[in-house]
């Protein structure tokens, strides 16, 4: 599909901004044979998505952009509507950040990730506070 790990979009005429191929950072992350896709798509009030046409307008830029060929077979396909997907700082939230998660770690809750630490992370950096967590908990 590609050997790229992610490319943006910047076109207004296609309904995603970003593809990107897990697979190509993850190889253990797809069976043999197989590859993976994640779309970004973003919308608000003032770009609005027509949901019920997310997956059919999706496909047919997809094939446009050349990622996919008409003839591709797509085995699962699952939409996820994240609300917030991306972390809004303000004058607070520094603070409150590190007094949550020291509240947290103290409990033995171990927080990771852009939604679980309440920072933004790309894919791989993610990834790697993952691993990092489990290998600190390896030793507890």
């Amino acid at each position: 599909m590609s050997k790229k790990d992610w490319i943006y979009f910047p076109e207004n005429n296609l309904i995603f901004y970003r593809v990107g191929f897990p697979m190509n950072f993850a190889s253990h992350s797809v069976p043999q044979g197989k590859s993976s896709i994640y779309i970004d798509i973003s919308y608000s009030r003032w770009k609005p998505v027509e949901k019920e046409e997310i997956l059919t307008r999706t496909l047919t830029d997809l094939v446009r952009t050349g990622i996919l060929e008409r003839s591709d077979e797509i085995e699962v396909c699952d939409i996820n509507d994240i609300k917030y997907a991306y972390i809004i700082y303000d004058k607070n939230w520094n603070s409150a950040r590190k007094e949550i998660l020291s509240w947290l770690r103290k409990h033995k809750v171990y927080c990771g990730g852009r939604f679980g630490a309440w920072h933004y992370l790309s894919m791989e950096g993610c990834f790697l506070e993952g691993r990092n967590i489990a290998l600190e908990l390896k030793d507890v």
